[in-house]
């Protein structure tokens, strides 16, 4: 590895003396031959590459929510709480007005994927009490679920277009 010193040009920065070319024995990546070299510089350049691209696909914006929750197309994302793993579903205020005056509102997906011992809450923020599959959500309420095993749940939901709201609990 080569490092650079800043300070005084006849030291080495441990407080030694700088030693001559010549004098260091031939050692380290100069006394390689050109081809060596070159090998050298490429194998770090693919290898910083290689950890950029792993970062990047780490890290990607594209799907956040990957491995910790699946969602099917047609709804907003979830909050997930990064200490605890659950997945937050928001009802926002005023939902059941703009129903009520017609608007097609989607604040949750059709189905929703989670792992068991994951947490699903639902944050109703409005003012009407919701249906959303088999639960109940009273207005201004949390109401959070946790599921010891793998199971399928299908139920009715006041929130989406489609009427249906499925719960995917795998293992």
């Amino acid at each position: 590895m080569m490092t650079a010193t800043v300070g005084r040009p006849d030291h080495d920065g441990e407080g030694a003396p700088a030693l001559d070319p010549d004098q260091r024995g031939g050692g380290g990546w100069r006394g390689l031959p050109g081809w060596a070299r070159s090998l050298l510089v490429a194998s770090c350049c693919f290898a910083l590459i290689g950890a950029g691209v792993a970062i990047v696909a780490a890290t990607r914006d594209g799907d956040p929510l990957d491995g910790v929750v699946e969602l099917s197309d047609d709804g907003p994302e979830p909050f997930i709480d990064e200490t605890t793993g659950a997945v937050t579903f928001v009802i926002p205020a005023g939902t059941a007005q703009r129903q009520a005056a017609g608007e097609q509102v989607v604040v949750l997906p059709t189905r929703v994927g989670i792992k068991v011992d994951q947490r699903l809450s639902l944050r109703n923020d409005d003012d009407k009490a919701v249906v959303i599959g088999p639960f109940f959500v009273a207005p201004r309420e949390t109401s959070t679920y946790r599921f010891s095993s793998p199971r399928v749940i299908v139920g009715a939901c006041d929130l989406h277009p489609s009427g249906e709201f499925t719960v995917e609990v795998t293992a």
